[in-house]
């Protein structure tokens, strides 16, 4: 797949793969960062925090490759629960929900 390019993109390719996400136990994605600002460059990554509908152990390590899979694009996840302080304030004023 080429890289996606665009906020737009990237919301788009995550939703198509909602279902396959939940299935890996991912209740809601949430992009933040340059691809939620829609600055998206030709070596950005995409940073995405993910909400899980239960423990995933090992299976977590299983997310990001599935992404970079679908979006061309190297990815990043964290989780809401890894974030505190200034660092989970700024990432809640600009996050968008991708699924």
């Amino acid at each position: 797949m080429n890289a996606v390019q665009s906020r737009a993109e990237v919301l788009t390719v995550i939703a198509a793969h909602a279902d396959e996400l939940r299935q890996l136990g991912v209740a809601e994605v949430w992009l933040f960062g340059s691809a939620a600002r829609d600055e998206l460059r030709p070596e950005s990554d995409i940073d995405v925090l993910v909400r899980l509908s239960r423990p995933l152990g090992l299976a977590f390590f299983e997310i990001a490759p599935q992404l970079e899979s679908w979006l061309g694009r190297p990815v990043d996840v964290g989780t809401f629960d890894g974030l505190h302080g200034r660092a989970l304030g700024q990432v809640q004023r600009e996050a968008v929900r991708a699924a």
